[in-house]
Parts: C-alpha cells; sequence; structure tokens
C-alpha cells in the first residue's frame, strides 16, 4: 500500500494533517461490494467467517480499516456503500 507525505510548510505539521495521514495509511484488506456478480462470489466462498458493513460513507471508515487489519486470516471483510 502507498503510503503518502505530510504537507506542512515551515517544518509544522498540524494535528488534522497528522490525524488524515495516519486514517490515509491504515491498510485496507475488505473488499468492496458494488455490482450482483461482487456479492454472489464474496458469499459463495467457503470455509471461512464473512463480516458485512453497509455504510452511506464512501470510503472504508479507518475503525473497520484497522479490523481487517487485525482479523485478516480468521475473517472476510466487505464494505458495500448503501448509497450506490
Amino acid at each position: 500500500m502507498p503510503t503518502q507525505q505530510v504537507h506542512y510548510s515551515s517544518r509544522q505539521a498540524t494535528d488534522p494533517d497528522i490525524k488524515r495521514w495516519i486514517t490515509d495509511n491504515v491498510p485496507d484488506y475488505s473488499q468492496r461490494l458494488s455490482t450482483k456478480a461482487d456479492v454472489e462470489q464474496f458469499a459463495e466462498e467457503s470455509g471461512i467467517q464473512k463480516v458485512y458493513l453497509f455504510s452511506a460513507k464512501q470510503k472504508v471508515p479507518p475503525i473497520y480499516k484497522a479490523l481487517t487489519s487485525e482479523f485478516r486470516n480468521r475473517l472476510r471483510f466487505a464494505f458495500v456503500n448503501a448509497e450506490s
């Protein structure tokens, strides 16, 4: 996963800049489900428990990304944008 640089001037990084950098660089191992075929393929996978997150947000929340990282080999995570 590529990392992003914190942009700052006068050698000062603000708290929001640091927070944005940290949340943008949390690894995300969830699978985005946007079509019926994606959902069917994800549901048919056997041998592992699945977790679905339905959200109105466009981006995966940082806490969900952290969970996907922590439980990567024990659970499969899917993110579904409920608005689309």
